[in-house]
């Protein structure tokens, strides 16, 4: 049960416990991983942008063409307005000159009629008088040549002013017609101003929007270079921690030469042994990751290399537990201390008190390398049989 809660308590410490280029490489490739999806959000995005950016750009040039159409429209309607204004004007001057004709012709008749009637008056007093008072032959020679020519005078006058009145009658339908042409003209006039306006509208906006998106994809590809840099400096920072990581065949090296140098935590009996060992409380056999030292009330237990405090602390009912963390992923396991001598993080040479043996008068000690138990007894000094040995009775168990 104490091995596994150890074990336990190593693996939640294992980011602080690890080997520190190990962490470092993690960290940076973590940080490479996270940038380069970042960077792909950001391309992907950029992409959209300048998508965007090509349709509205379209879009600008087709509204700036159709501006372009609706001016010559206008322009063209208000070409026909002007027209038909000035052709409404000549037919309306002509309307009226036919008008000022019809009252001339109609006077030219009416004065005619009334001649023609005061000659026919004027003969017949004269065919009732005497005689003797005058030449009849002559005045009725005379009378019939006035009276023929009031006649025709008369019927011309009346033909012309039939004209007139029909020329008259005409002129003012076409003006009507032209002053119709010109209020269309006028309305697709108007109509081709509001055209015009909100295509205008909608260039503007349309380069309005173009610009903005230029803005964003210029922002974007400012941080996308921002982006290009940090991955660099990330990769760069890889590439030097990766090269200063220790050789791992030298690292293996190093650790192994420590086998059988290291010193004892305190001096006493071995009671429990690496491995497989029958445990009389449990009645059954059972694994041990470490050794159990039995020792006299109080006696000092040091740490058996240098290293650094990374748990000392009361756990659960196990007593006083001290981690320390060494170099070449090597850490150190002291369990069932009666108190500690330590703090978190300090460091500590090889043989400096880590705790006091408690009134149990034993404590559990275990080595781990890279995470994994290892037996002490390889690792530690030789020491005499008697001091090493379990008592008799268990030495057939222990293996």
């Amino acid at each position: 049960m104490r091995t596994r809660l150890i074990a336990a308590l190593l693996a939640m410490g294992s980011a602080a416990r690890g080997d520190v280029y190990t962490t470092l490489l993690q960290r940076y490739e973590s940080q490479i991983k996270q940038q380069e999806s970042r960077m792909r959000d950001l391309r992907k995005d950029l992409l959209e942008k300048e998508q965007e950016a090509r349709r509205w750009q379209t879009k600008a040039e087709s509204a700036k063409t159709q501006w372009t159409q609706a001016g010559l429209a206008v322009s063209h309607a208000r070409k026909m307005v002007r027209d038909h204004q000035e052709r409404r004007s000549k037919v309306h001057a002509l309307a009226e000159a036919a008008q000022w004709s019809l009252l001339e012709q109609t006077s030219l008749r009416d004065a005619a009629e009334l001649e023609l009637a005061l000659w026919t008056i004027e003969l017949y007093k004269r065919r009732q008088a005497p005689r003797y008072f005058m030449d009849s032959d002559s005045v009725s020679y005379g009378s019939g040549v006035v009276l023929a020519h009031l006649a025709d005078l008369s019927v011309g006058a009346r033909a012309l002013a039939d004209r007139a009145q029909q020329k008259e009658a005409h002129l003012r339908l076409e003006e009507m017609r032209w002053r119709e042409e010109e209020q269309k003209q006028a309305l697709a006039l108007d109509r081709y101003r509001g055209q015009q306006q909100t295509i205008w509208l909608r260039w503007q906006e349309a380069l309005r929007r173009r610009q903005s998106l230029e803005e964003e994809r210029a922002q974007l590809e400012q941080s996308a270079q921002a982006l290009r840099v940090m991955l660099g400096e990330l990769r760069s920072h890889r590439d030097q921690t990766a090269a200063s990581r220790p050789n791992t065949p030298q690292r293996a090296a190093a650790f192994n030469a420590l086998k059988g140098t290291l010193p004892w935590p305190a001096a006493g009996t071995v009671t429990q042994n690496f491995g497989r060992h029958y445990s009389e409380s449990l009645q059954q056999l059972v694994i041990s990751n470490g050794i159990k030292l039995q020792a006299e009330t109080g006696q000092s237990v040091r740490a058996v290399r240098a290293g650094k405090v990374l748990f000392a602390q009361p756990f659960q009912q196990y007593g006083q537990l001290v981690i320390l963390q060494h170099a070449n992923g090597l850490t150190s396991v002291y369990a069932g201390l009666g108190q500690t001598r330590v703090k978190e993080s300090d460091v500590l040479a090889a043989l400096d008190p880590v705790g006091a043996v408690g009134a149990s008068r034993s404590f559990y000690f275990e080595l781990r390398h890279e995470e994994r138990p290892i037996n002490p007894l390889a690792w530690l000094e030789p020491r005499r049989a008697a001091e090493a040995s379990l008592p008799a009775g268990r030495q057939a168990l222990a293996h």
